[in-house]
């Protein structure tokens, strides 16, 4: 079984054209999947397609708006 590849918070950052704090953000609140270790926290691929992936389907649901 191979190792996963694993990128840092700045590495998806820039592949997702976002900021730091964006992907810190996605992290901590858990929208994001990710592994901490000690104080560096590290995304494995599967992780971040997923996240993409749930993106785009809340992206195309439909919004509800009250009062219609």
């Amino acid at each position: 079984m191979a190792l996963p590849t694993l990128y840092s918070p700045e590495e998806i950052a820039d592949r997702l054209k976002v900021t730091r704090r964006s992907v810190y953000h996605w992290l901590n609140s858990g929208k994001l999947n990710g592994l901490k270790a000690g104080q560096y926290w590290r995304i494995a691929e599967e992780d971040v397609m997923g996240f993409m992936k749930q993106q785009k389907l809340a992206y195309k649901r439909p919004q509800h708006e009250s009062g219609l």
